[in-house]
This record gives C-alpha cells, structure tokens and sequence, in this order.
C-alpha cells in the first residue's frame, strides 16, 4: 500500500465499534463523515483516528472473512489514505493467522454531510 501509516486498533464487540488511531496524535476534533463512520482530525487537518460503528457489518460486506472474532484480535492496522476529488479512499491492511487481508473501505465523500442527529436540535 502506497502512503501507508500503521495504526493502533480497539475493537469493542459490545458495541460492533472499530477504532483505529496513531498512539501520540492529538484530536483536534473529530468529523462525523457518514452515518457509521468519524474521522478524527489532528490541528493540521490531517485524519488521525477512525471509528466505524457496525464494524463487523461493514467488513462482512466486504469480506466474509472479517468477523467479530478477527476484528476482535487486531492490535496493527496499515492504513493508507488517498484523495480524489471530493472524495477519500482508505485502504485497511491486517495480518491475520499469517494471512494478509486488504480491504478497501466505501469510498468518503468530503461534502457537507449533515448529522441526522444535529438536524433534529436545529
């Protein structure tokens, strides 16, 4: 994987939440980027944490291989993180039982995404 950084990742199998994240990074802020996924950002804008909620769903539609279990041993994700246009590419890379699994995420649109929850306050 071409710009590729390794992060740390926390599995919460209660809760079906993913988060990856650099060990010394600083949170800025995090961004609600779709309905199941936050980027943190640190003060460079750069994205240094993510969460994805319904995790195990998510990989499952990916790859039947993923499942809670995996998700569940993940210490090390090799993350890289591309532009095109609008958009961010993000390609996950894990070894497990000495098998490497890649995984390229839906593709993030950049544009304003509205909150549902800050749509009903407003």
């Amino acid at each position: 994987m071409k710009n590729e950084s390794v992060f740390l990742a926390n599995y919460d199998d209660k809760e079906d939440v993913l988060h990856i994240y650099h060990k010394k990074a600083k949170v800025k802020e995090s961004i609600e980027v779709s309905e199941d996924i936050i980027f943190d950002v640190d003060k460079n804008e750069k994205i240094v944490g993510i969460e994805i909620f319904y995790a195990s769903e998510l990989f499952q539609a990916l790859n039947k291989e993923i499942n809670k279990e995996i998700l569940g041993i993940l210490k090390e994700i090799k993350v890289s993180i591309d532009r095109y246009r609008d958009y961010i590419i993000i390609l996950v890379g894990f070894e497990v039982k000495g098998k490497m699994i890649k995984e390229k995420l839906p593709m993030i649109s950049m544009k304003e995404y509205e909150s549902p929850l800050l749509a009903q306050i407003a």
